[in-house]
């Protein structure tokens, strides 16, 4: 049986397009699927109960993502195990790929392809992703938004701690040869449509993992991608001087906001509005 769970805030224009996806051909006996609603306000729980299917919700008066994994890790029983965020369409048939790739041996966390959406996209997040996208971070086993583990994989650590990056947390407990990414199998993600909401969301990214480098240091061992290698990719693949600096632009500015809001203490989750899309 696959297990999945899905920690939800607030999204009860999103949640139901989530859940048809996932369990839309999912034989009742091959799948659970938990959502924890955390800290929500609207009806999200409601929705999501309303989706026929092998679907357990519970609902959290806490809004913490982290939390919400680890009440969700400790009521489903089966492996392999997925963590899928709330807004992302994943659908079952692409889901077994992922799983059968969890069955080889050696292979003890495994994620989907990304497929960036960026049709409703301003020019300049458009230049961003297209350099994003070759970067090495893609080619270790990226391990973010939608991704499974095995038995095995999932005894690398405990509880998921009360961090940002908590993706990035379990990524790292990792060698790039046990962590793959499936190619046949998709998930597509909608990017943020302007700048300021593409900044909002790096920024986040770039302070959670200034803090996961301050609290598990010994983590990044596993890491193998720097910026150095980043820009030894831009030179190589002969990227655009406009997608360059853009790209440069948007990474400098995100850094140093995320490094502020750390030394600040300010840990608010930013989530880009402009890309969400009703069910």
């Amino acid at each position: 049986m696959i297990s999945v769970v899905m920690p939800a805030h607030n999204e009860e224009k999103f949640i139901a397009r989530s859940l048809r996806a996932i369990t839309k051909g999912a034989p009742p006996d091959q799948m659970e699927v938990v959502v924890v609603c955390n800290g929500c306000s609207d009806k999200t729980a409601e929705v999501a109960r309303s989706i026929p299917g092998p679907i357990t919700v519970i609902e959290s008066d806490i809004p913490s993502k982290v939390q919400s994994l680890n009440i969700g890790d400790k009521l489903v029983s089966s492996f392999p195990r997925f963590y899928v965020d709330s807004d992302i369409i994943f659908t079952f048939a692409d889901l077994k790929k992922v799983a059968d790739e969890l069955e080889k041996v050696g292979v003890l966390a495994a994620a989907p392809e990304f497929i960036f959406d960026d049709s409703t996209a301003s020019s300049a997040v458009k230049a961003y992703y297209r350099v994003w996208r070759r970067m090495p971070y893609f080619e270790s086993g990226r391990i973010a938004g939608a991704y499974g583990l095995s038995e095995e994989g999932r005894r690398r650590f405990e509880e998921f701690p009360d961090i940002i990056a908590d993706d990035g947390f379990v990524r790292l407990h990792f060698h790039p040869s046990e962590r793959v990414t499936v190619k046949s199998s998709s998930v597509v993600v909608t990017t943020p449509r302007d700048l300021a909401n593409l900044i909002k969301i790096k920024s986040r990214s770039h302070g959670g993992t200034y803090e996961l480098r301050k609290k598990y240091p010994k983590l990044f061992n596993n890491e193998t991608t720097s910026p150095t290698l980043s820009l030894k990719r831009m030179i190589e693949q002969k990227v655009s001087i406009k997608d360059s600096l853009i790209y440069i632009y948007v990474s400098l500015v995100a850094k140093f906001k995320g490094k502020m809001n750390q030394f600040t203490g300010r840990k608010k989750w930013e989530r880009d509005e402009s890309s969400r899309i009703k069910s």
